[in-house]
């Protein structure tokens, strides 16, 4: 079965999330992105318990161009520390074929 992987991370709010994906797929480094707004997160930071508002932003990239988006979602995320998490998919072949021809492939 062909493969995709899945690419997460959360930012502060929706508007960020929505420019970030916007860009990712221009630049195609990433064949599509989801936005899940608003989402609440429970988490520890320098020992306290914190509640925040964020977005959820999903991304699709085929296996050449993963190390790619991963630097670009890097570069422009605004955490100290992003959450950044990534998966291989089991994919339909013509989902794989198009997220293919829509992303350039990672250069060396």
């Amino acid at each position: 079965m062909p493969r995709i992987w899945i690419v997460t991370t959360t930012l502060p709010d929706e508007d960020g999330a929505r420019r970030l994906a916007r860009a990712l797929v221009e630049e195609r480094l990433a064949a599509c992105a989801q936005v899940d707004a608003p989402m609440r997160s429970f988490y520890v930071w320098e020992g306290r318990l914190e509640e925040d508002r964020e977005a959820r932003l999903v991304l699709k990239v085929p296996e050449a161009g993963l190390g790619a988006l991963l630097d670009a979602v890097r570069a422009r995320h605004p955490y100290e520390v992003p959450q950044l998490l990534w998966w291989p998919a089991d994919s339909d072949a013509a989902y794989a074929r198009w997220a293919g021809s829509v992303v350039r492939e990672a250069r060396s």
